[in-house]
């Protein structure tokens, strides 16, 4: 049997232009659900029903309300849509609502669809002309241009038959959407089934689900789990982009979930209050003009609205009709998006959709100069969504985090997989521990690093080299030491950086000296080394270049204070206590006295070091065999 494929088919419209009752002649649904919709005679909330168009072909149908006051629920029902409907009267012709219902569509990017004059047989055939010829002119330019227009009448079934021909052969036109990705379902409609719990309805954006699957709930952020997956009124396996879909969801109530809020799989989903957007305004010259800098304006993304202060980073003044700038949104309250998003910006009152936006990045920093903002809108502008994934810190970041931004971009495991190694297999980037480096932000850091370096070089040249650890810190780098020193060996594979030990330097592995250095260097390291039993440092010798030097490359090892040792004389210490071990189960202070013949005062600090370092183990009041003890 094959797989049943299922698209999702919108309708729009004025009121009381006949889009309920044509979806009834289709289907045979009444999508009017409410008393008050029976009794008022027009849609209010968003009705759903399915036309199976052929045995391996449904539609799910999006019945939207036409009045002006519901647009709202309108924009929520119209982000999901495959194919649009657009309705017109043939008796009364485009209306207002025709016009910001066809703007919603255009401005969402619905890819397809037809136009449909309804009560066709109310109208004469020289008004069915002049409605057609306004029709033309309304869709010229948009997806909608060269559509079918097809005449039809719900009442006596004139037309029905060609509707549904025509919406099989645009059905079968449209690529067919991948599951693959994270699971994402906007949430439209939330009620409690006697038996079964909490029910969430909506239409799959992306991704699949299945009954036991956790999912995030955003932007509450909980961890719900799947009971149970319906679509079109049955109990399926799965079910995902491009689907009607019903889950039944355990461990919340259903006044803990409201229409607008967001059901994802996958770590990647941020709640935002900046976005950054391209944005689209209206044909009207006069709504386009309410799109001006500071505006405040209703945003509509999915089935969520938000309150925000639109920022226009491009030109001066109002827009202008048509125009597209990019700007980013502040709000009010948080969204959540991903790149390639389509949004709806209606005016603050009265509230008419004046314009659209693609969202080109999803979480812009909080305070950031809007010079940097627009430079990074730009880049997102010209360049692949996929990008987005891979735009990060010079540093590079953690693979997974960047796996999971690709599987939030639509991309399955495979795919994932398969971008990755393109994107190392051409050398543009590189694998560093568990994070993922480009190669140009690489060479950037190197820079940076570089310059860091030199100038502690120059201030101190008789210096091994600047502290790892530091070093990582003025990088600002918020991996593990671990990951930084796997950063560093690739560093030093391109660029002039050498590490040694817990020491960086540029330029030269060494510190050149001079001759004079050289002896300076050799006169205290023979110090050091015939000092009995300990070197003990005075304040100058603290400040002595080439002591720090000898500590800094360990050729001198500082045990506490100013208490140093020579690293020979240690090496031949950690033999000794080897030989003792091999007569003795302890080590003991007498023990170590009689070893070094040294005070309590020395020797004490001789076994807090062999502790440290693992020759020695202290534990029930005594030291034993370390596991690296000779």
């Amino acid at each position: 049997m094959n797989e049943v494929r299922t698209l999702i088919l919108g309708t729009a419209g004025h009121v009381d232009h006949g889009k309920t009752t044509l979806v009834r002649a289709l289907t045979g649904t009444d999508t009017d659900r409410l008393e008050e919709e029976h009794r008022r005679g027009i849609s209010i909330e968003l009705g759903f029903a399915h036309l199976d168009l052929r045995a391996d072909l449904r539609l799910g149908v999006v019945d939207v309300p036409g009045h002006e006051r519901f647009v709202r629920q309108m924009v929520a029902g119209a982000g999901g849509m495959d194919l649009a409907m657009l309705l017109v009267a043939a008796d009364e012709g485009v209306m207002p609502q025709t016009r910001e219902h066809f703007d919603v569509l255009r401005l969402l990017g619905v890819p397809a669809g037809l136009v449909v004059l309804t009560k066709i047989d109310l109208a004469d055939p020289e008004l069915v002309a002049v409605v057609e010829a306004e029709v033309a002119e309304l869709v010229e330019g948009s997806f909608l241009q060269g559509a079918p227009v097809i005449g039809v009448s719900a009442q006596t079934g004139q037309g029905l038959d060609a509707l549904r021909a025509a919406l099989l052969e645009i059905a079968d036109a449209q690529p067919r959407r991948s599951r693959g990705g994270d699971f994402r379902l906007p949430i439209d409609r939330v009620f409690v089934l006697e038996g079964t719990g909490v029910v969430v309805t909506g239409t799959a954006w992306s991704g699949s689900v299945r009954a036991g699957d956790s999912l995030r709930l955003l932007p509450q952020e909980r961890e719900l789990r799947v009971r149970d997956v319906q679509s079109h009124g049955r109990s399926v396996e799965t079910a995902g982009a491009g689907e009607r879909v019903a889950l039944a969801l355990h461990g919340i109530k259903k006044d803990e979930i409201e229409r607008g809020d967001l059901l994802v799989g996958g770590s990647a989903w941020r709640t935002t209050h900046r976005l950054g957007v391209e944005v689209e305004a209206v044909s009207d010259p006069v709504l386009a003009a309410r799109m001006r800098p500071r505006a405040r304006v209703h945003v509509h993304l999915a089935a969520r609205e938000a309150l925000g202060r639109l920022d226009l980073l491009e030109g001066d003044g109002p827009m202008a009709p048509g125009e597209r700038r990019l700007a980013r949104l502040i709000l009010e309250t948080p969204l959540v998006a991903r790149p390639g998003d389509r949004l709806v910006l209606r005016t603050w009152s009265p509230m008419w959709t004046a314009a659209g936006g693609r969202v080109l990045d999803p979480c812009l920093e909080s305070g950031q100069r809007r010079a940097l903002a627009l430079d990074r809108l730009r880049r997102r502008r010209d360049t692949d969504v996929l990008e987005w994934a891979f735009e990060m810190p010079a540093e590079g970041e953690v693979e997974t985090v960047i796996r999971a931004r690709l599987s939030m971009l639509g991309l399955d495991p495979a795919e994932v997989d398969a971008e990755i190694d393109r994107r190392l297999r051409e050398g543009g980037w590189l694998r560093v521990g568990d994070r993922l480096v480009a190669t140009r932000g690489l060479d950037d850091l190197a820079d940076r690093l570089l310059t860091r370096l030199r100038e502690h070089q120059q201030k101190r040249p008789l210096t091994l080299g600047l502290p790892r650890e530091e070093l990582r810190q003025f990088a600002g780098f918020e991996g593990s030491s671990h990951a930084f020193a796997r950063l560093l060996e690739a560093l030093a594979a391109r660029h002039p950086i050498f590490v040694r030990g817990d020491r960086v330097r540029a330029d030269l592995a060494e510190p050149e000296l001079d001759d004079a250095q050289r002896a300076a260097l050799e006169r205290m390291e023979e110090r050091v080394r015939q000092a009995e039993p300990l070197f003990e440092a005075t304040e100058t010798d603290l400040r002595d270049p080439s002591l720090r030097l000898l500590v800094e490359g360990g050729r001198v090892v500082r045990l506490e204070g100013r208490l140093m040792a020579h690293r020979e004389r240690l090496d031949a210490l950690v033999a000794r206590v080897g030989e003792h071990f091999a007569q003795a189960e302890v080590l003991d202070i007498a023990d170590l006295k009689a070893i070094t013949g040294a005070s309590r005062k020395y020797v004490v600090p001789l076994l807090e070091w062999l502790d440290r370092t693992e020759v020695t183990r202290f534990g029930g009041g005594h030291r034993r065999r370390g596991p690296r003890c000779p």
